[in-house]
């Protein structure tokens, strides 16, 4: 008698149950503790408050955000939807807006990483969602691979008072 081979249909169910695993992970996680000292951003007078920018965003342009920066540390390594989406430097703002920041030649992640926690503005310029190259293992969505997020190059960044 021939037994049938279940292994293709073993790795799908397995693929299947990883996927659903990462789709359905929290993706709000409290911040971790900062690992470079807030000191190489010195504390500056609090500004008058702004109102926040409003409608959709052009890809290349420049906002001031104001707000208090989240970071959530991915382990390097990590293959996760929040690694490949750079969910890790969030700016929530005062109306529960977010935006998903990014460093920049000339704001480095750990100077944005070392303010985690902290009420900051930022000037930054506005980069659109796209798709990843095809040599890019990303995740799927749907029946497609996930584009990567839109996201925030901060170009400038001034800590203000509590």
């Amino acid at each position: 008698m021939r037994m049938l081979d279940l292994r293709p249909v073993r790795l799908a169910v397995l693929s299947g149950l990883f996927v659903a695993t990462i789709a359905c992970a929290p993706r709000d996680a409290t911040p971790s503790p900062s690992p470079t000292p807030a000191s190489e951003t010195p504390a500056k007078a609090a500004a008058p408050a702004r109102a926040q920018p409003s409608g959709p965003a052009r890809a290349g342009e420049s906002r001031v955000l104001t707000g208090t920066l989240r970071y959530t540390e991915i382990p390097a390594g990590v293959q996760s939807v929040a690694a490949f989406r750079s969910e890790d430097l969030t700016l929530v703002g005062e109306a529960g807006e977010t935006w998903n920041l990014a460093g920049s030649s000339t704001v480095p992640e750990s100077q944005l990483v070392a303010l985690a926690g902290k009420r900051i503005e930022v000037t930054a310029t506005y980069v659109a969602p796209a798709a990843p190259p095809a040599d890019v293992a990303a995740p799927m969505d749907g029946s497609a691979p996930m584009q990567y997020p839109a996201r925030w190059d901060v170009t400038a960044v001034r800590e203000l008072g509590p």
